[in-house]
């Protein structure tokens, strides 16, 4: 089997989605505040926080997946339309760069042309022309890139243009980061009353006597993964054991997981076979794979249960 198709299949994993309980909230609440803002005087705007891997990238493309662009056909014209996009905050953060970021994801031909004013001018007319009701605006983080002397300067000038944004088109916008971001929007209290709701993602919980938002979230990937990539077999990620071990690997971090599980399936088709092993997961660790996360420091997959608690509490944090 060609590399190329080994990689191709294991990649499928990431067309499986499933929702934990705060992705799941954060979804149904963006889409709440787009709901509403049809109707209401102002619109209703969302910070969207959480540390690398936690589901904010899921969490956007869940809501965009709801709100796809299209191409309407009136009066014999062809009109795009683009009800929701994404867009990230370029580190300098300045203006002319939030602005140019919007047109290029908005399809601008020339996004990167024009003065400040001019981009903010097309800006506003693409969101009428493109009917666009949601902007989501990632790594507002940024702002804290810059150096103390222009650091207050640009924060508070790109604060001030998208609470223009905001005022002169109606759509709402959230603002996705890392969670210092949070601490830049209450910095500003004008910013603050206009992003009032706030969701937040974190790393997954093991649970104890009830099964908890990690056991739930690997245990449905578990069961799609032969499915999706075609494999004969896969170990049961509903046992606890084998979940504490992908736990301990991952630290309860979504991303790490889907990471594991992924080089997981490259080591089964590299050795030509088409059933998983647990051996197979300590393979990929032993790659480095999620390492960076994990909560001890010996290869989880190869200890015992009560190895596996004991290293865990040990190590890092116990399991909860």
């Amino acid at each position: 089997m060609e590399q190329f198709e080994i990689e191709e299949r294991a990649n499928r994993i990431d067309e499986i989605y499933v929702a934990h309980t705060s992705a799941h909230r954060a979804v149904a609440g963006i889409e709440d505040c787009l709901r509403r803002s049809l109707t209401a005087a102002e619109p209703l705007n969302a910070v969207l926080i959480g540390r690398a891997g936690t589901g904010k990238t899921t969490v956007c493309n869940a809501v965009l997946q709801h709100l796809p662009r299209r191409i309407d056909v009136r009066e014999g014209k062809e009109v795009t339309v683009i009800p929701a996009f994404y867009s990230e905050i370029p580190s300098p953060a300045t203006i002319r760069g939030v602005a140019s970021s919007l047109l290029g994801a908005l399809g601008d031909v020339h996004p990167d042309r024009g003065t400040a004013i001019n981009l903010t001018h097309r800006v506003i007319t693409q969101l009428k022309a493109c009917e666009t009701r949601l902007i989501l605006l990632d790594e507002f983080q940024h702002l804290l890139d810059e150096k103390r002397s222009r650091r207050e300067e640009y924060r508070q000038d790109v604060s001030n243009w998208v609470k223009t944004l905001i005022n002169k088109t109606h759509v709402p916008v959230v603002l996705v980061g890392m969670p210092e971001c949070e601490v830049l929007v209450d910095a500003d209290p004008q910013l603050a009353r206009r992003f009032q709701r706030r969701f937040r993602l974190e790393n997954l919980g093991f649970g104890g006597k009830e099964k908890g938002e990690f056991r739930l979230f690997v245990e449905a990937l578990g069961a799609a993964i032969p499915e999706y990539c075609n494999l004969a077999g896969f170990p049961d990620l509903s046992s606890k054991t084998e979940a504490l071990a992908l736990y301990a690997a991952s630290g309860g971090n979504p991303s790490y997981a889907t990471g594991l599980l992924k080089e997981t399936v490259i080591v089964t088709l590299r050795a030509r076979r088409e059933t998983t092993t647990m051996e197979d997961f300590a393979a990929a660790y032993d790659i480095g794979v999620s390492q960076g996360g994990s909560l001890v420091k010996v290869n989880p997959f190869r200890l015992s249960q009560e190895e596996l608690v004991r290293n865990i509490k040990n190590g890092f944090r116990g399991v909860n």
